[in-house]
């Protein structure tokens, strides 16, 4: 009969060999990451602003106040979220206050 193991251990996996970027190269990479980054935020900016004429227009049209519409839109009182309450955490509730331009704390 062959003795059992103790203990599985850990998988080793093989790592990829080590690149030597030449200066050139990590230039280029940074420009690339920077450009990237930058067009990220921008992206996500739009989203905001989109989402914050969508909300001055939804108020505007039923007579809500902004806040309450933004409050609507950030824990989810729509027809597809009725069957279940959503709690919002900390972090979620200080990142809605940063959008908004108030400060945490």
């Amino acid at each position: 009969m062959k003795p059992r193991r103790a203990t599985q251990g850990p998988i080793k996996r093989k790592r990829p060999p080590k690149v030597k970027l030449s200066a050139e190269a990590k230039s280029l990479l940074k420009v690339w990451r920077k450009n990237a980054q930058a067009a990220y935020e921008t992206d996500l900016n739009e989203a905001w602003d989109l989402i914050d004429a969508t909300a001055v227009k939804i108020a505007e049209r039923h007579s809500k106040s902004l806040q309450r519409v933004k409050f609507a839109l950030h824990m989810g009182c729509g027809k597809a979220t009725r069957s279940s309450q959503n709690k919002s955490n900390v972090w979620n509730t200080f990142l809605w206050k940063e959008s908004d331009g108030g400060t945490a704390g």
